[in-house]
């Protein structure tokens, strides 16, 4: 009797309810539909980001391989200012997809296999240096580069009896321009048969460091490495990546939860937070150390050329008639560009070294609807004065005998929008187009 009437009164409570309960739940189900279709309409808007299947099939994956925290990414160097931390993994965020690009680094500091010790009768050896362009950054996979792609093209077609085989060495560093890569030719030069210098877009976008106290050769890098001290950020990126990764293997998982707009945009402001505590690890870079630079009134005086114009500015101007664009690369390509390429080419005479001095592909040939919002200085307008500035050194660079390719104009055709990861970075396609053209060149120049 107990028992029948506990049971009664949890029904005659119940019925009670019923409609209180079922108003609760109603209310909730459409208040969650409510902030799913508001997610996801500002996702649309795009006033908010999501995070794609893909960035969470990639967290999953790379967030637990990291079994120890990162490695920096830079390392100061007495010569070269800095290069990747030697015989490290090391990442660095794309900035298109907000996910890592793991390079392997060699025993001195290089994305590539180990150099050659020496020179060996029957191989030749040649270099491709600049920026991070020529280095094929974005790149996972080193079958993917254009150093890759131009050393198999070599071995497949132009053996002969003084070159049995050939190596092409990735000697591009991220942010490098071409006054460094002729410090690194001059550091090589006696392992290198030939040098092909890949470079252009740093070399113009160079001006706007002149006006952010940057030192003249060495642009905006990210070496906190340099103070060879961990920084407790380090390992709290690794902890929130591995705690990141489990996530995303959770919904992976249970892929019916990521078609909720919110949970993508909850694991977006996740991933989000790393980047954040990566740029803290730049900044303490920046705020604790100062490469060597230019000194004086030298230095002084290239500022002074175009004391109004901010970094911001120039990186976001958009304007081609404006007249400080063009007057900021046309001052500082000179320097940064044009010195270097000519003082490489006598060593390199006088070396008896093949040299190949190369204006880099970039996405403006594409046609004007490229323009890359992330980054403005990536605009048509910015990249069209960089290389009718370029143009106007090579003319230089010619009379004084070095001959300088464009490949803004060959083989244009054959580049696409889609083959592009940004303004100057290559996908896998990308990358053996132009390497494709350097075959080309150095088929027609140094073995006829």
């Amino acid at each position: 009797p107990l028992k029948i009437n506990f049971n009664l009164k949890v029904l005659q409570l119940i019925n009670k309810n019923f409609y209180k309960l079922l108003s609760i739940i109603l209310i909730a189900l459409v208040s969650l539909a409510a902030i799913e279709a508001t997610v996801y309409i500002f996702s649309k808007v795009g006033r908010i980001k999501l995070a794609s299947r893909d960035e969470i099939r990639t967290m999953a994956k790379s967030g637990m391989e990291d079994s120890k925290s990162p490695a920096p990414v830079y390392i100061p160097h007495p010569y070269f200012g800095y290069v990747y931390t030697p015989s490290s993994r090391v990442s660095q965020i794309n900035g298109v997809t907000n996910t890592p690009v793991y390079m392997q680094s060699n025993s001195e500091g290089f994305i590539d296999d180990e150099f050659p010790v020496e020179r060996k009768e029957g191989l030749c050896v040649y270099g491709i240096m600049g920026g991070s362009a020529a280095m094929s950054w974005g790149m996972n996979q080193r079958e993917h580069r254009i150093s890759y792609h131009l050393e198999k093209m070599l071995n497949d077609n132009l053996r002969n009896s003084k070159c049995r085989e050939y190596r092409v060495l990735n000697m591009g560093i991220g942010s490098h321009t071409l006054y460094q890569a002729a410090q690194i030719y001059l550091y090589y030069k006696n392992l290198l048969d030939g040098v092909i210098f890949f470079g252009g877009f740093n070399e113009c976008a160079h001006g706007a460091m002149l006006t952010n106290n940057e030192p003249v050769q060495f642009p905006v890098i990210n070496v906190y490495a340099s103070l060879h001290i961990p920084s407790p950020i380090i390992g709290q990126i690794a902890e929130e990546r591995r705690g990141l990764a489990k996530k995303a293997n959770f919904l992976l998982k249970h892929p019916y939860l990521i078609y909720s707009p919110s949970i993508r945009f909850l694991f977006k402001l996740m991933a989000q937070s790393v980047e954040k505590l990566q740029k803290r690890l730049q900044d303490e870079g920046h705020q604790a150390m100062a490469l060597p630079g230019i000194k004086g009134k030298y230095k002084e005086k290239l500022r002074g050329l175009f004391p109004k114009l901010t970094a911001l500015g120039f990186l976001q101007s958009y304007d081609y008639d404006n007249p400080d664009v063009p007057k900021v690369i046309e001052k500082v390509l000179p320097l940064m560009y044009t010195d270097p390429v000519l003082n490489t080419y006598v060593v390199s005479m006088t070396a008896n070294a093949h040299f190949l001095s190369v204006i880099q592909p970039m996405m403006y040939i594409t046609g004007k609807e490229t323009n890359w919002k992330a980054l403005n200085f990536a605009s048509y307008h910015f990249q069209k004065a960089c290389v009718e500035k370029l143009k106007d050194e090579a003319r230089k660079l010619e009379s004084h005998g070095v001959k300088t390719y464009n490949l803004n104009e060959i083989n244009k055709k054959a580049y696409k929008k889609d083959f592009f990861i940004d303004q100057v970075h290559f996908k896998k396609e990308g990358t053996e187009v132009a390497a494709r053209s350097l075959f080309e060149i150095i088929k027609k120049e140094w073995h006829q």
